[in-house]
Parts: structure tokens; sequence; C-alpha cells
């Protein structure tokens, strides 16, 4: 598995928005599903490929790690989700 990274992308100095990327390689999202907060990315396979949050502050990293665990995703650790908390 590739490591997760994340993209957060700021307006007007302003973090606006995040992607974390948590599958690997060249996989295509097949299919996605919004989870309260957040929007859930899938392969065909129903692997998590990645999770979008629209409003970065809506969700918190605790709020974020439920919804992956639902889907059965539980190999982020809190380092992987700290710039969501410095943003």
């Amino acid at each position: 598995m590739k490591k997760p990274s994340l993209q957060i992308t700021y307006r007007n100095g302003k973090p606006f928005a995040a992607y974390l990327y948590v599958g690997g390689g060249d996989r295509k999202v097949a299919k996605s599903r919004e989870r309260g907060p957040v929007v859930i990315d899938f392969d065909a396979d129903g692997n998590v490929l990645g999770v979008e949050l629209h409003t970065i502050t809506a969700a918190t990293v605790e709020e974020l790690k439920k919804e992956l665990a639902a889907f059965r995703f539980n190999e982020l650790s809190d380092n992987d989700l700290k710039p969501l908390l410095a943003a």
C-alpha cells in the first residue's frame, strides 16, 4: 500500500478543501460515496482510493477516521492527518 498523502487547497490564504490520497498506483475512481462532511472515492474493486473534504473545517480528524473505519480502512496514523489540524 502506498503511503497516504494529503493535499490542502488554500483560497485567499485560508484552507479551503483537502484531498487525502490513500490508494496507490494509477487506479481510477469508479464510484464515490458522500458520508457527512466527506466524500470517499473507491476503485472498481471497492477499495478506498481517497477522501475529499469540500470544506476543510467541516470534519474533525476523529470524524474522518470514523468514516474511513466504516469501510474497513484503518491504515491512517495520527501523523498522516496532522496537516489537517495545522490547517
